[in-house]
């Protein structure tokens, strides 16, 4: 099963009509960023607008469309966060032969958003 199939089953918070991209696929591709060392969604985002990226995430995982940064970004903020814990444990789970597995998941506001009014959250497992 790859990656994306995992996350198929994740929960939008809000209202999602679909656009052109998945949570799913967006999920992917920030977890294969940060599997790749990277830190945050604009460094992700530039890593997976990079043409032997793109070919690597059409062919190993389907991912034909890559989002701008914009749509990226509304759609990691609009996952229900247990939704999401339920999908990566899985995952893990099928990764990993144990039968229990701890996941820890520290979050951050981005201090410059602090005073907007749906400031971003930065959210690392």
């Amino acid at each position: 099963m790859k990656i994306i199939e995992f996350f198929d089953e994740v929960v939008a918070l809000r209202e999602y009509n679909g656009y052109f991209y998945n949570i799913g696929q967006a999920i992917a591709i920030v977890i294969l960023g940060l599997m790749s060392g990277l830190k945050n969604l604009n460094q992700i985002h530039q890593w997976a607008e990079n043409e032997r990226v793109r070919a690597f995430l059409s062919e190993e995982f389907g991912i034909s469309r890559i989002p701008c940064y914009y749509w990226l970004t509304v759609l990691v903020r609009i996952i229900d966060p247990e939704s999401l814990n339920e999908c990566f444990s899985e995952w893990v789970r099928s990764l990993v032969p144990i039968e229990d597995v701890t996941i820890a998941i520290d979050g951050k506001e981005i201090r410059s958003m602090r005073k907007k009014k749906n400031p971003l959250n930065i959210i690392s497992a």
